[in-house]
Order: C-alpha cells, then structure tokens, then sequence
C-alpha cells in the first residue's frame, strides 16, 4: 500500500491506494499550543489513522511518498531586498517532515521525498482543490501526488531514503 503526505504542523494531508486499487483520504489536524505538541499530536494522530487503514484493508505500507519544502521562491516569500519572510514556516514544516520520516522509518516503511515543484509546478491551492473536488487543500495535495506518483513518474525529482 503507498500513501501520499502534503505535510503541515498545523494540518497534514494524506491519501492512500491499496492493492485492489481503492483510495482513502484525510487531513490531520493538530492541536497543541506549542510547536512540539503539534507534533508529538501529529505523530500520534497520523500513527493512528495508519493503524486503522492497515487494519481496515489488511495490507502494510511499501512506500511513502511525502512532499517536502524546496526553499520560497514565489514573491510573497521575501521581502524587495530578498529577506525570507516565510523562514518560520520552512523552519515549521521542516519539523513537521522529519517527525513523519521518523514515523515512518521506524515501521521500515520505504520514504521517497518529492519536491513540489517536480510534481505540480505551480499549479495553486485552489486549483488543486477544485480538480480533485475536496474543500481543504491538504487533502487535495495529497491525493495530486499519489495520482502524480502513481502515473508512474517515479525518481523523477525524487530522494529515496530506507
């Protein structure tokens, strides 16, 4: 079975295909008032919702396939001298991204980080939400990228970790 992670600190977004070809989707959402019970939540919420569709389909995890943050590039990032305005958010979702490795590095499952730029250009928010159908935008990302992983463009842009 191969799940798809749009990874956030604050919201997660994750679909998942298993052998027989059937999609589940959803979006985590934390709760904690600091950064690490975010995370310490996402970890135990995403830990949860894994157990439950392994138990549900009978089937484990082969592979992962979760975005991760290429740097800002697009103008609301920085400032006219170039200054980072978003550094806390890629300081933040990068926390987010090494706990889910960790998550998943400890169940020996297969990690494959994409950039998103290899996988969905500049495609928006909306724009992904409006083709795959969903109202959060997470969930959306998530389901573009197993669609986008599955198409069978694989290791185009792609880092592999075991």
């Amino acid at each position: 079975m191969i799940i798809a992670i749009d990874p956030s600190i604050n919201e997660t977004g994750w679909a998942c295909q298993g052998i027989k070809g059937e999609i589940s989707s959803g979006v985590i959402k934390t709760i904690g008032n600091t950064e690490a019970k975010k995370i310490q939540d996402l970890c135990t919420q995403l830990g949860g919702a894994l157990t439950n569709i392994q138990t549900g389909t009978g089937e484990c995890f082969t592979e992962v396939v979760i975005e991760v943050a290429e740097g800002f590039t697009y103008a609301r990032s920085a400032d006219r001298q170039g200054k980072a305005k978003n550094a806390g958010s890629m300081y933040k979702n990068g926390m987010a991204v090494g706990a889910i490795i960790a998550l998943f590095g400890i169940m020996q499952v297969q990690v494959i980080q994409v950039g998103a730029t290899a996988w969905k250009g500049k495609l928006g928010k909306k724009h992904s939400m409006a083709y795959m159908g969903k109202s959060n935008h997470n969930e959306a990302d998530a389901l573009m990228l197993l669609r986008w992983y599955l198409a069978g463009l694989r290791g185009r842009g792609t880092r592999c970790y075991r």
